[in-house]
């Protein structure tokens, strides 16, 4: 009798288990945002995440649904399970746009971008804990030093995922072999990549200055920035345009400013500065 109790009591607190599970799984699925809190998930993905096993959470990482797969990712990581490359290649190719929640801010970046940015942190954070005294080493020396890092930059350079700036400008630090050049040269004058666009300038290659012009001359001037990461390219070429010592470039630079495509982003406060500090009309 009391070995029937207590198999009874284990199946009860078995099946609340699982119901909590399903319910808070279902909360997620219904959610239309990832709430992005590295340290501690105070939200029901964060109560989820600690009911599930290793097992459960990379089953997730597999998930259709944008949203509960990235939190998913997000978990594995944090505990230190998982393959970064895996991950993150499945996110590169999805290329999906989700809602971010982040403290009062609200944003909306590619899953691929949530995953390298969370992987980037636990790395960090494991580094800067080896490290007693104050002498940290930099993010930017973390990404070289790290083998890891030189594979996903390659994976990143070579899918046609909308990253946001800060990871691009983490990405085109690398000096990247010479057997990457020609992709770096497409991210640059076909996909308009302001970040690979100054790798290259950067490089001191004999042709960049012929791509440099033909590509300002001939293809900048009839294209459209409309995304909010577009418009970010977009400022970045103003900038060097309008600050160019070449009367062409700045004039190519000073017409296309006057199309206002650039503004509404965060970085337009860039252009103002320009604008007045060269008493510019638009």
């Amino acid at each position: 009798m009391k070995y029937f109790i207590s198999l009874i009591l284990f199946l009860v607190f078995k099946l609340s288990i699982s119901q909590s599970k399903t319910e808070l799984i279902g909360t997620i699925l219904k959610s239309n945002h990832v709430q992005l809190d590295y340290n501690n998930m105070g939200n029901e993905f964060g109560e989820l995440i600690d009911s599930l096993s290793n097992k459960e959470l990379l089953k997730f990482t597999e998930h259709k649904n944008p949203i509960l797969r990235t939190y998913a990712k997000i978990g594995i990581i944090n505990r230190g399970k998982g393959n970064i490359l895996v991950l993150l290649e499945d996110e590169l190719s999805k290329n999906e746009t989700i809602e971010v929640w982040e403290a009062d801010l609200v944003d909306r970046q590619t899953t691929a971008s949530i995953v390298y940015e969370a992987y980037l942190i636990k790395k960090s954070l494991d580094t800067l804990s080896h490290f007693p005294n104050l002498k940290y080493p930099s993010m930017d020396s973390i990404i070289v030093s790290e083998k890891v890092f030189e594979k996903i930059d390659s994976a990143i350079i070579y899918s046609n995922c909308d990253l946001n700036y800060r990871i691009l400008n983490r990405v085109f630090k690398r000096q990247f072999e010479g057997r990457h050049l020609s992709r770096i040269e497409k991210l640059a004058f076909e996909m308009n990549i302001s970040q690979a666009f100054f790798h290259l300038k950067d490089r001191n290659d004999v042709f960049f200055t012929s791509l440099e012009q033909d590509y300002f001359k001939r293809k900048f001037p009839r294209l459209s920035f409309e995304t909010y990461n577009e418009k970010g390219h977009l400022i970045q070429y103003l900038i060097y345009l309008l600050e160019s010592q070449d009367k062409i470039l700045y004039n190519i630079g000073l017409r296309k400013l006057r199309k206002k495509e650039w503004q509404n982003h965060e970085f337009d406060i860039v252009l103002h500065e320009i604008i007045d500090e060269k008493g510019i009309k638009l």
